[in-house]
Parts: C-alpha cells; sequence; structure tokens
C-alpha cells in the first residue's frame, strides 16, 4: 500500500563568472511516475555575455551519493531531450566519476550576447526513500556546477494518478526561501527561492 508521499526540495547554490552572465530563472518540474521513477523537466534561462557563456551551457548530474542512513546509492539517469529557445540543441554527454555532464551548444558556433532558454528532460529511478510511515523524495533541484547567481528558482512536484495526497514541506537552509512548514493537499507543490554562485536548492516531499 503506497503510504503518503513527503517531498522536500533543496536549492543549492554557484562565484559569479562574468560582469552580467547569471541565471534570470530555473524551473524545475519533478513528475513522480507510477513505477516510482521520476520524469524531469528543467527549463534554465540564462544571459550570456561572451564570458563563461560562450558556446551554450553544461548540466551536472550526480548519480552516485549516500542516503542520510549511510548508504552508497547509484542512480538511473535517461536523458530524453535538450532544447534552446524552442528548438532541439545539438548536446552531448560524458561519464564523470560520480554521475553525467550535459553539454549543450554547437561547438563551432559561439552565442551573441543576450537571453536564451534552455530545455533539459531526463529521467531517473531510485530517487524515492521508502519508510515505515511514509515515502519520501528528497531532491537537489539545480545541482551544485553553477557559476552564476540564480535570480529565480522554482521546483515543483506531482504525483501521477494513484498516488495519496501529498504532504509536503520544506525549510530554509539559508534565506532566499519564500515559504516554509508542510502542507497535506494536491499533487502539486511549489517552492521558490533565489541562490548566489555555487549553492544550490533542496527540496523534500
Amino acid at each position: 500500500m503506497m503510504r503518503a508521499l513527503l517531498w522536500s526540495v533543496v536549492l543549492l547554490t554557484a562565484s559569479v563568472a562574468g560582469a552580467d552572465e547569471r541565471i534570470l530563472s530555473y524551473d524545475s518540474r519533478i513528475e513522480v511516475r507510477s513505477d516510482s521513477s521520476l520524469e524531469v523537466t528543467e527549463t534554465i534561462r540564462v544571459q550570456a555575455e561572451g564570458n563563461r557563456i560562450k558556446r551554450g551551457i553544461f548540466r551536472e548530474f550526480p548519480t552516485t551519493y549516500f542516503r542520510r542512513g549511510g548508504d552508497r546509492v547509484t542512480v538511473g539517469f535517461e536523458l530524453l531531450s535538450v532544447r534552446r529557445n524552442g528548438m532541439d540543441e545539438p548536446h552531448h554527454t560524458e561519464r564523470r566519476r560520480n554521475g553525467v555532464a550535459i553539454y549543450i551548444g554547437h561547438k563551432d558556433r559561439f552565442l551573441s550576447a543576450g537571453a536564451y532558454t534552455y530545455e533539459i528532460r531526463y529521467r531517473t529511478d531510485r530517487q524515492l526513500g521508502f519508510f515505515a510511515d511514509h515515502d519520501e523524495l528528497y531532491w537537489n533541484v539545480t545541482g551544485v556546477g553553477w557559476d552564476f547567481p540564480i535570480d529565480h528558482v522554482t521546483a515543483r512536484c506531482n504525483c501521477r494518478p494513484g498516488f495519496p495526497p501529498m504532504r509536503s514541506g520544506w525549510t530554509a537552509t539559508r534565506a532566499g526561501w519564500a515559504q516554509r512548514g508542510s502542507t497535506t493537499g494536491p499533487s502539486w507543490m511549489t517552492a521558490r527561492c533565489s541562490l548566489p554562485p555555487r549553492r544550490s536548492g533542496r527540496a523534500r516531499a
């Protein structure tokens, strides 16, 4: 029997690399599927000035980590699509010691200065924790590899039909959370904050 899903979002942080280069917004939509895997759509809007953001961006996704109890966990990762401004964008992946790096952009084309919107869709599994009285998603929304401040971070979690109402709670690990506390209700839960460079945002549901 599926217990109530408790979800947490963690928002972490990144040093300012260029005068105006920054992540304008970072929106993550996390869908918990009926097989307990996650399908995630990240929409990342950046301001490029040709300093660090020359051809595109890259996103690091850890696939090996340790649970709070100390257990080592290896999760799955399947990249579904990558787009820039609504169009398919060249990209490639590289294996890292503890995960995968996604490099986005054409190696022979430089971006003009301006704002660009990237969309990364992927599927991952083994992310839920199962406990006696609840199931839990503890999610690192942005990762920790960004060398830019993030002006606005939004994380939204949704359960597929068949899951009971979600109990959701989050607490601030630093100033910037828009909301604290916990709720029991609809399957969509949202958390918002802003982040300096080399910080991350996390949530628990």
